[in-house]
C-alpha cells in the first residue's frame, strides 16, 4: 500500500492497490511526486513479459491511476529508487543495462513521457538522489558479486561532470568515524538511503550506525540525528536511538524518516547544528529552511578610533 498523511494528521490508503493492478502489485519501494501532483511508485517485482518491473503513476488530484511506465531491460529492470529533477524522472535499477545486468540509473522525460537515451552506470543502485548542480548520488545494494569487481556498499557514490567517484565512505568494512572531517575519509555502516537538499547538503541514512549524517557542500561530514541510547520521543536529535532507512524534508525544513527499529515514521522539527557550526560561514535558508549553505565571510568590523 501507499498511505497518505494530510496536514491535519489524518492517514488514508491511496487506491493504488485496489485497482486492476492489484493482483500483480507485490512490493512497493521508491516514491516521489511531481509538480502536477502525479505520484510515481516503483514496483520492481511486477509480473510481465520480461519481469522488468514498472513505475506506477497515480494522480493525487483525481485519485485515478494512469498507465504504468514500463520499458526494456536497458531502461527499466527492478526499479527501487526514484527522484525528480528538471522535469526528469531518475530511476535507480538494481539490475539493468547489458549482461551481466549490473544496474544503472535511467532517465525518463516527464515532458515527452519517454525514456531518454542517457543511462548512468552505477552498480546495483539501491537508492538515487540528484543535487542542484546535477550530481547523481547512489548507494550500492549489498549482496551482489561480480567477478573482478570489489563491492563498495559502505560508500556513497557520485557522478559529477562525467566522472564517477566515491563521495562519502572509505572502506568496504563497516565502521563509524570521520565526523567533523572530510566525508571521503569517514566510515559508514550499511548506508541505506541518500537525500540532497536545495543547496547541495547531502544527508545519508547511516542505518548500521543508527544515525543520519550530513555532508556539506565543502565535503565535511557530521552526525545530525541519532546516536542516543533510548527512543526518547520529544528529545534532541542527537539524544534519540534510531535505525533510519529513508528520509525526506518538507517545505518547512522538517525532516521525516522511517525508523525500522520502531516501525514508525518520525519527524524532527529542527535539524541539529553541528559543533563546528559557524554563524559567519553558514546561514539558515528556506525550502527546506533547516539546512546549511556556505556564505562569503562577513567583512571585518571597522575599528572605532576615539580622538582625544
Amino acid at each position: 500500500r501507499v498511505r497518505k498523511i494530510d496536514t491535519s494528521g489524518k492517514i488514508m490508503t491511496l487506491p493504488i492497490s485496489i485497482t486492476a493492478f492489484e493482483s500483480t502489485v507485490t512490493a512497493l519501494f521508491g516514491i516521489t511526486i511531481d509538480a502536477s501532483d502525479i505520484l510515481y511508485v516503483a514496483d520492481p517485482y511486477a509480473s510481465g513479459a520480461d519481469n522488468n518491473g514498472r513505475i506506477l503513476c497515480f494522480n493525487t488530484r483525481t485519485n485515478v491511476i494512469d498507465a504504468p511506465i514500463t520499458g526494456s531491460r536497458s531502461k527499466l529492470y527492478l526499479p527501487r529508487s526514484l527522484w525528480i529533477a528538471n522535469n526528469t524522472l531518475y530511476i535507480g535499477n538494481i539490475r539493468g543495462g547489458d549482461p551481466p545486468f549490473i544496474g544503472n540509473v535511467s532517465t525518463y522525460s516527464l515532458s515527452t513521457q519517454a525514456f531518454e537515451n542517457t543511462a548512468y552506470q552505477f552498480y546495483f543502485p539501491l537508492t538515487v538522489a540528484v543535487g542542484p548542480d546535477g550530481s547523481i548520488y547512489s548507494i550500492e545494494q549489498p549482496g551482489n558479486t561480480i567477478p573482478g569487481y570489489t563491492p563498495r556498499t559502505q560508500c556513497v557514490h557520485r557522478f559529477k561532470n562525467g566522472v564517477y567517484s566515491i563521495f562519502a565512505g572509505t572502506s568496504q568494512t563497516p565502521g563509524y568515524s570521520g565526523d567533523g572531517g572530510p566525508a571521503t575519509l569517514a566510515r559508514l555502516n550499511n548506508p541505506s538511503s541518500v537525500f540532497v537538499d536545495a543547496v547541495g547538503n547531502v544527508y545519508i541514512c547511516d542505518a548500521g550506525n543508527g544515525r543520519t549524517r550530513m555532508v556539506t557542500p565543502d565535503g565535511i561530514i557530521q552526525t545530525v540525528v541519532g546516536g542516543g541510547s533510548s527512543y526518547n520521543e520529544g528529545g534532541a536529535p542527537l539524544e534519540i536511538q534510531t535505525s533510519p532507512a529513508s528520509m525526506w524534508f518538507d517545505a518547512q525544513g522538517r525532516m521525516y524518516f522511517t525508523d525500522e527499529t520502531q516501525d514508525v515514521v518520525r519527524r524532527i522539527n529542527s535539524v541539529y547544528k553541528p559543533s563546528w557550526w559557524d554563524p559567519f560561514r553558514y546561514q539558515k535558508i528556506c525550502k527546506p529552511c533547516n539546512v546549511f549553505v556556505r556564505t562569503p565571510p562577513l567583512p571585518p568590523v571597522p575599528t572605532i578610533l576615539r580622538l582625544e
